[in-house]
């Protein structure tokens, strides 16, 4: 089976923070960040506090591997990130060390 290229969309910190990762009361990680472009980034990463292996960016997704579930998850994390965008107005552009 082939890797699956991550695409940033912030699915897998919004279904749950990596161990090194703390939940916020909109249910995403507070070390996500959220770009214009809908792309996402580590905080922990893009400061060097944690190596990208260690936060999971780069294994590959496997939620893409099952659409339904995927989808679902879309939902809901695009219903949060509305919410976050709102609260928090986290636009910082394009950054490396994504998601």
């Amino acid at each position: 089976m082939t890797k699956l290229e991550c695409i940033r969309c912030g699915i897998c910190c919004s279904t749950g923070p990596c161990p090194h990762g703390v939940e916020s009361n909109e249910g995403v990680c507070i070390y996500l960040i959220l770009h214009r472009n809908g792309g996402t980034s580590c905080i922990l990463v893009l400061e060097g506090i944690v190596r990208p292996k260690d936060v999971g960016i780069g294994s590959g997704c496997t939620l893409r591997r099952l659409p339904k579930i995927y989808n679902i998850y879309k939902k809901t994390i695009g219903e949060r990130f509305k919410i976050l965008k709102q609260t928090y107005q986290v636009n910082l552009g394009n950054q490396k060390g994504g998601n």
